[in-house]
């Protein structure tokens, strides 16, 4: 999304050129009288656009269409994996088990 891509850039640009006391200062509500930090209208946008994403994500899979990754991870991979490193995890308990069972065994029989 060419358009999306060039919006992150320029807020990207934006907000590294803005002073960290902005992070600090307050900012009035459009549609309430309470204010807000700075930190935390920057991570209303955030999850603002989790938000977003996660509905057109939903409706792309709900529709057949191809759904693209996020962060170069798909929960399918992220299931094969967990399940290879939790094999892996079991693996190395079972050696550590057992050798502290023969070590057990050998002072038992010293």
């Amino acid at each position: 999304m060419p358009g999306s891509e060039r919006s992150g850039d320029e807020l990207r640009a934006r907000l590294e050129s803005t002073p960290d006391e902005w992070l600090d200062r307050r900012v009035e509500m459009i549609d309430t009288d309470i204010t807000l930090s700075g930190w935390r209208v920057l991570a209303m946008m955030v999850e603002q656009h989790i938000h977003h994403r996660s509905q057109l994500e939903t409706y792309a899979g709900l529709n057949g269409w191809s759904v693209p990754d996020i962060l170069g991870r798909r929960a399918e991979e992220i299931g094969v994996r967990r399940r290879s490193e939790t094999h892996v995890r079991l693996a190395a308990e079972r050696r550590l088990f057992l050798a502290r069972w023969r070590s057990l065994i050998g002072e038992l029989a010293a």
